[in-house]
């Protein structure tokens, strides 16, 4: 298929376990990259206007450690201690103080966090400034999530319980002063009510305890699908990246018997949750996770929960894990496709812990080409690949060769997403002749790439590596191959094969295709699609022309009523 266009290659076992020791030096190098930038002075935090000599403005940037250094230890105590001397106002009450000479006693009504914070500043000789100093420098050494503002009157609004702590706040704060993060309290949840910091965290972490773990999943089904913090995308680099560490790295789980719970399970109910999924999977295809997502949750809350807490032999319970992974792993599909990012990240941070469970390491890879997928579709590049490569890098001699080929297919665009077209010439090489060598009788039942699946890769990669006529060729392939009652997949292809014909300066052809895919959007309750039509929309109105602005004016009108 690629014949022409494609550069081959080989990996041996020794290249296989240098890629992955490679990968797993990648998945830590961002914390050991900027912390040797921070020690060496050359990662720059801000920049600072600072007068020259003849009057001007000079903007000269400087490390996040220079702020300190500009400023003496002699200066630093004397403004800690004068704050020792000072009485400090918390509202409407006043902390326990020792002042000159006399001690004052009275009654805080603010949470104990607050002054734990405080005397911790304290108890080092730290300003307000020089705390907000020292979270903006553990910030930047950690590279912990998105880049959160730090200034003196938050650390002031903090000690005086006039703000509360978020979850990402609270993780820096812990990095710089030792504060256990679960020692906050998040004031700004929906409703007025307070949650706890490891409430919010539900879903996030890899529980090493096989019980635990479950616990947790069953703690993640059971929450609010409309809760504020599953709306938005959670740093990569803090939850999603270790959980593929983990997964990587953690030992086999051992025997998975259980004992305890009051009915038994068996095969026949691991066969109806395995029903379930695919009649599903099947709404979610046609009509979009908007749809389906509801229906998954309930089920998993009022069927799987109690099977998961029930008593089973060690091959059954190996089943139902299984069954639970592809099951959990599809609800993330339909969260991401709904626009829940944070509720997806869970889904299926949770869903790689269960596959863990069940020993199956071929579907370990799918999750992470999943997660890569939606890192990618949020612009998240550099996770996208990193999640690609731990899937090929992880599942080495653990999977057929159609499941090879998907893998193979998603680094692909994870490189085309990149700009790099020698590694993703290199990896659709390896998807294709994988491919070749696949017998849908050997893959499991949740392997659904096929030669359609395989084209729509191509289509891609070939668009994003701004190579339109193979990216047109491909497209109009995979839209031929799509299946009838994948809706989502179709919009989704010609979505690319517009952006093709749009690269090419053929304008009306592009047009042509949205309008294709513009009488589909309203069957569909899809975030996710809207998203694709969108950016074509943008892609084509750069263009002015008649036929462009008829296009972008009927566009815009379908994608707001969605």
């Amino acid at each position: 298929m690629l014949g022409m266009h494609l550069v081959g290659s080989s990996a041996g076992t020794k290249g296989a376990l240098a890629w992955r020791h490679r990968l797993m030096t990648k998945l830590l190098d961002g914390q050991r990259r900027i912390t040797r930038s921070f020690h060496t002075g050359y990662l720059v935090r801000r920049s600072k206007r600072l007068a020259v000599a003849d009057g001007s403005r000079a903007l000269l940037p400087f490390c996040s450690c220079s702020r300190n250094t500009n400023r003496s230890p002699e200066a630093s105590d004397s403004l800690a201690a004068d704050e020792r001397n000072r009485l400090h106002q918390v509202g409407q009450a006043v902390q326990c103080r020792q002042t000159a000479g006399e001690r004052t006693l009275a009654v805080s009504l603010i949470p104990s966090w607050c002054q734990e914070l405080r005397a911790a500043r304290l108890a080092r000789g730290w300003s307000e400034d020089d705390l907000a100093d020292q979270i903006q420098n553990w910030e930047y050494r950690h590279g912990r999530g998105r880049a959160l503002g730090v200034s003196r009157s938050y650390v002031s609004e903090w000690e005086t319980g006039k703000r509360g702590v978020s979850r990402d706040y609270a993780i820096r704060i812990e990095g710089a002063t030792g504060i256990p993060r679960d020692h906050f309290i998040d004031h700004r949840s929906s409703r007025g009510r307070v949650v706890r910091l490891q409430e919010a965290e539900v879903g996030l972490q890899w529980v090493d305890d096989l019980d635990g773990a479950v616990e947790m999943l069953i703690d993640l089904w059971r929450c609010r699908l409309d809760r504020r913090e599953f709306l938005v995308a959670m740093a990569a680099t803090a939850v999603t990246s270790e959980v593929a560490l983990r997964w990587l790295v953690s030992p086999p789980d051992g025997r998975v018997e259980r004992n305890a719970g009051s009915r038994w399970v068996g095969h026949s109910d691991i066969q109806a949750v395995q029903a379930m999924q695919r009649s599903l999977k099947a709404i979610d295809d046609g009509h979009g996770g908007g749809v389906a997502l509801p229906m998954a949750v309930e089920y998993l809350r009022g069927e799987v929960a109690p099977l998961l807490r029930g008593r089973y032999t060690d091959t059954v319970g190996r089943a139902l894990f299984s069954a639970t992974s592809e099951f959990t792993l599809g609800v993330g599909w339909m969260a991401y496709d709904a626009g829940k990012h944070g509720l997806a990240q869970r889904y299926m941070a949770q869903a790689l812990r269960m596959s863990h469970a069940a020993k199956d390491r071929a579907f370990g890879g799918r999750i992470l080409a999943a997660m890569s997928h939606q890192a990618l579709h949020l612009g998240d590049v550099r996770h996208g690949l990193d999640f690609a490569c731990a899937a090929r890098a992880g599942t080495q001699g653990a999977v057929t060769p159609t499941t090879a080929a998907m893998l193979a297919a998603m680094e692909a665009c994870a490189h085309a997403a990149r700009g790099d077209p020698s590694p993703c010439l290199r990896a659709l090489s390896d998807a294709e002749r994988a491919f070749d060598r696949s017998n849908p009788a050997d893959d499991p039942a949740w392997v659904d790439f096929d030669e359609g699946g395989l084209a729509g890769h191509l289509a891609r990669s070939f668009r994003d590596l701004n190579r339109p006529c193979e990216a047109e060729r491909f497209a109009v392939r995979s839209i031929q191959l799509c299946r009838p009652t994948h809706l989502r997949t179709r919009v989704q292809r010609y979505a690319i094969l517009a952006s093709a014909r749009a690269q090419q300066g053929d304008l009306e052809g592009a047009c042509a295709v949205g309008r294709l895919a513009l009488a589909e959007v309203p069957r569909l309750r899809s975030r996710r699609t809207v998203d694709d039509v969108a950016r074509l929309v943008q892609l084509v109105g750069a263009n002015s022309s008649q036929t462009t602005h008829d296009f972008t004016r009927q566009a815009r009108e379908v994608l707001s009523s969605r």
